[in-house]
């Protein structure tokens, strides 16, 4: 969860056996501003997929996030653009009517 954000992180996505990596939404918010920020995007997505691991990016807010995180290769997203959060149990019951 929040990929990215302590020094070590880099050692830790080579060496652990993720299935899944979460990418912290500090970077998401201003990619589209600060080229480091996209960078560390790529690069995290481009370590996980050789080690196949799939992909999470957090803080994702508008249509312009979705595009470029689907360009770079992100494999999934959260954020207000895609849901808001809610209870488990609403969306568990919204879930059991749909399968009706």
């Amino acid at each position: 969860d929040d990929f990215g954000t302590g020094m070590a992180s880099f050692e830790y996505l080579k060496s652990l056996p993720f299935d899944v990596v979460k990418i912290d939404g500090s970077f998401v918010k201003d990619m589209h501003t600060d080229p480091t920020d996209k960078a560390v995007i790529k690069y995290i997505q481009e370590i996980a997929e050789l080690k196949g691991q799939e992909t999470v990016a957090e803080y994702v807010e508008t249509e312009d996030d979705v595009n470029e995180l689907r360009n770079i290769g992100i494999t999934y997203g959260q954020g207000y653009f895609l849901g808001k959060p809610r209870a488990l149990s609403s969306w568990l019951s919204q879930r059991q009517q749909i399968k009706k």
